[in-house]
């Protein structure tokens, strides 16, 4: 939800949805070109995106702090590295 992995060049905005950075570098655009202080819509989007954001963020720091340790142990119990590298 926060980056858009998918898009390769800018066409594929097209056709693949903005997520949450996308959005909020569009809104920044908009108030920064303005000569005005920014309007009551975009203090409202901007809310809006900030709550979705800190959402996601949640979302991660709860995967970091309770779901990662989990896969780290199984992966040290399995004797698995943890990264795989192919030499070319």
């Amino acid at each position: 939800e926060l980056l858009q992995t998918s898009w390769k060049s800018s066409r594929d905005a097209l056709t693949a949805p903005s997520k949450l950075n996308a959005k909020l570098a569009t809104l920044m655009g908009i108030v920064a070109s303005a000569d005005a202080a920014p309007t009551q819509q975009a203090r409202e989007v901007f809310a809006h995106l900030s709550e979705q954001v800190d959402t996601q963020l949640n979302h991660l720091t709860d995967l970091l702090k309770e779901d990662v340790p989990g896969i780290n142990k199984l992966v040290r119990e399995a004797d698995l590295p943890a990264l795989i590298v192919k030499k070319s």
